[in-house]
């Protein structure tokens, strides 16, 4: 696994334990960061399982220092929906832009998971 990508993973999985931590129902609605929308808590469970989830792989791949492709693919495709949701979002008024800015590592994150894919695309 070349090093830029286990550095992406190791950094990826507590930004994801944390985001599906704070997406849960368990998080307050008043600690949330202003402008956020309060989901249904079906939706907030359903999302935030996946979130956290999906922290656990990316920390496991890096234990493991294997890159597993398809996991890598959901990634980014994870990533660059959340980015496009969380911008488009913020460009239509619905969220103030300074929560909509936090999508910006996952577009880091998404960029490098993509440039692996593509740079990896003969193995």
């Amino acid at each position: 696994m070349p090093n830029y990508l286990r550095a992406a993973l190791i950094f990826s999985t507590p930004l994801n334990l944390f985001g599906g931590v704070l997406l849960s129902p368990l998080w307050p609605p008043a600690w949330s960061p202003p402008g956020t929308i309060v989901a249904h808590p079906l939706h907030a469970w359903i999302i935030s399982s996946f979130v956290f989830g999906f922290g656990l792989a990316y920390g496991w791949m890096a234990w493991k220092n294997e890159p597993n492709h398809l996991l890598i693919a959901l990634a980014a495709y994870g990533k660059s929906c959340f980015v496009l949701a969380m911008y488009s979002q913020a460009a239509l008024g619905e969220i103030p832009w300074t929560v909509g800015a936090t999508a910006t590592p996952d577009l880091i994150l998404a960029a490098v998971f993509a440039t692996f894919l593509w740079l990896d695309r003969g193995s």
